[in-house]
């Protein structure tokens, strides 16, 4: 004997299972139980269409192009960056070499003034 309907409100005995949801349903609610599934199937399918719209209209290279030039942009930041450092370490390096250059000379200038200065004395 075939089990009952699934509707819970039918006393018929079921006609056919259903694949997508496994409940048993009798003849008469068969179109009805088609309905309810395949009004779910209507939004997914807009949902699809929507989504491969949304795709087929999507400029990969307008995105792409638009991280390309922000990466450039990056990489000039950086080396303006990077030559700026280097021009003010460069100066600095500078600044150093002067001062110790200056402070040998002035070193320089006194060892020979005091021996000068020695020399004169003991004569």
């Amino acid at each position: 004997m075939s089990p009952s309907c699934a509707i819970a409100t039918c006393k018929q005995l079921s006609f056919a299972l259903c694949n997508c949801c496994q409940q048993n349903i009798c003849f008469f609610h068969l179109q009805e139980h088609h309905d309810i599934l395949y009004s779910k199937l209507n939004p997914l399918g807009d949902e699809l269409n929507v989504l491969s719209e949304r795709l087929q209209t999507m400029d990969i290279q307008k995105k792409v192009s638009g991280c390309h030039q922000k990466l450039e942009q990056w990489r000039l930041d950086c080396h303006r960056k990077i030559e700026h450092l280097f021009e003010q370490k460069s100066q600095e390096l500078d600044q150093l070499l002067l001062s110790k250059e200056k402070n040998n000379k002035k070193k320089l200038s006194n060892y020979i003034q005091n021996y000068l200065n020695f020399t004169m004395i003991n004569k």
